[in-house]
């Protein structure tokens, strides 16, 4: 559908057309693909999808009154002619006190000081308003800029219409198919056109569109993971400037069986380039064959560990004599649902073994009190758990073990010296996201499984051991290295232009 000759740009932005990876999470969205439920399932189902579509259209309508009509958050002035424009993303309040981007750390400030023009458009994932964001980066080099979560409601209603017209184009071609399950894709995508996720990926393109428009941005960096608005952002930047450059930043580690980021779709929706957190990414994507010939080189990370001597150093096994002192950490993705089978799994295990500290990680997304609203067992926890509120680096410090399933902070974990254990449910495939090192993690599936691996890391002083711990330490480096502003520099001075084939 993504391809074919009547997709337009609001066929892209249908996030549910864009299989992102194997994790339940977002696989759980196709599941009635294949359910053989009968017709009045099906009807539920769409009457279910469409009220609740509407609720949110609703609510957004009450956004765009409330925000009188602004889209976008300026910290300070832009000027007219910048060269990067770099997109980014809003988590928590907390992260306006930070001078550096939680995805691309300093490289927009190490190109300022260059004398290169930077601005950065942050997405907002948090139920804050913009405006309570600027004010913290009014002394940066670097001006940010707060996408509002409403555009004017004009603009709102002329993009509903558009997506409107495409959930009736995409019905329309569902009747047209021959096989039944061409036809539920095609149905379920009328559905998802109508969907605040869609809308969501035309409003940031739009958004960065005006941005790009009133800038003249050369070149746009943009986090890049196969989502929707990814593409649409990519589309809409063209569409304004086709002149400007548009690059892609693999910023997390590539999952064994992430689609979206791997595909070549039409080129007006590629970057022009890829730019990866480290080694290990560059060559995961430079295999696969549906990315064509876009070019990828290595940016780097601000998750590098040591990234000034680049050497492994082991953390030293624990003494026997102090075996009741070694403490997990725990490592969820930014997803509830990872949270409570992490937390759970590790409540279960702190209380049968009481000789274990856990420090459970929350990702910044993640909010706390809304967990333990829904999951009781999070309300009174063992005194062996506490809530970390410290940096990574002095949680890694402080641990032996690192508890995870998909999250790439285990990465770093792991190059630090770590025992990497991973947490495997029943009846599921595996979302390791370092699937190349399966051999020297342990994957435990129960408390016992559990207690067997921390026993098998506690006396891990053999010289296999110690051989397997470095080279997964060693590999695990590869994933996040430092970054190189120079790759960013000779892009944008179209140096490795002759590398570009279309």
């Amino acid at each position: 559908m993504l391809l074919s000759g009547g997709a337009t740009i609001q066929t892209v932005a249908i996030p549910w057309l864009h299989v992102i990876r194997e994790h339940p999470a977002f696989l759980e969205k196709y599941a009635n693909l294949f359910n053989r439920s009968r017709k009045t399932q099906r009807i539920t189902d769409y009457l279910r999808i469409t009220c609740r579509g509407l609720v949110k259209h609703a609510r957004q309508v009450i956004r765009c009154v409330q925000s009188n009509g602004r889209a976008l958050f300026y910290s300070n002035r832009i000027t007219k002619k910048v060269d990067y424009l770099f997109v980014s993303h809003v988590l928590s309040l907390s992260q306006s006190a930070q001078p550096c981007d939680f995805y691309f750390g300093d490289v927009p400030d190490k190109l300022a000081a260059q004398g290169f023009s930077v601005a950065i458009a942050l997405i907002n994932h948090t139920g804050h308003r913009g405006s309570l964001f600027v004010n913290q980066w009014k002394e940066s080099d670097v001006p940010r800029v707060i996408l509002s979560h409403s555009l004017p409601l004009c603009d709102e209603v002329r993009l509903y219409q558009r997506l409107r017209k495409e959930s009736n184009r995409l019905r329309a071609e569902a009747m047209r198919q021959s096989g039944s399950l061409e036809r539920m894709v095609y149905l379920r995508s009328a559905e998802e056109a109508l969907s605040s996720g869609t809308l969501g990926a035309m409003r940031v393109a739009f958004q960065i569109g005006q941005l790009v428009a009133h800038t003249n941005a050369k070149t746009v960096v943009l986090t890049h993971e196969g989502h929707a608005w990814e593409r649409t952002v990519i589309a809409n930047a063209r569409r304004v400037n086709p002149s400007v450059r548009c690059i892609g930043y693999q910023h997390a580690a590539v999952f064994r069986l992430q689609h979206a980021l791997r595909r070549n779709l039409s080129s007006e929706y590629n970057p022009d380039q890829i730019v990866t957190a480290g080694l290990a990414g560059k060559k995961q994507l430079e295999a696969s064959p549906r990315l064509g010939k876009i070019p990828i080189r290595i940016l780097g990370s601000n998750r590098a560990i040591c990234p000034k001597t680049g050497k492994p150093s082991l953390k030293k096994p624990i003494p026997k004599k102090r075996r009741k002192e070694y403490v997990c950490l725990v490592l969820p993705e930014g997803i509830p649902s990872e949270c409570n089978s992490l937390f759970n799994f590790s409540i279960a295990c702190s209380k049968a073994l009481p000789n274990i500290r856990f420090i459970w990680r929350l990702h910044p997304i993640v909010d706390f009190q809304k967990l333990c609203y829904d999951n009781w067992q999070l309300r009174i926890l063992p005194a062996g758990i506490r809530i970390s509120g410290e940096s990574l680096d002095n949680d890694l410090a402080q641990s032996n073990i690192v508890l995870y399933r998909g999250s790439t902070a285990a990465v770093q974990a792991v190059a630090a010296g770590l025992r990497p254990i991973y947490l495997q449910l029943k009846n599921e495939m595996s979302i390791d996201p370092m699937h190349e090192l399966q051999k020297h993690i342990t994957y435990v599936k129960d408390v016992s499984g559990f207690s067997k691996a921390v026993n098998g890391a506690t006396n891990s002083n053999s010289l296999k051991e110690k051989r397997s711990r470095l080279n997964a330490q060693r590999y695990s480096r590869t994933f996040f290295t430092e970054f190189k502003v120079a790759t960013l520099a000779r892009i944008h001075s179209g140096a490795y232009d002759s590398d570009i084939r279309h």
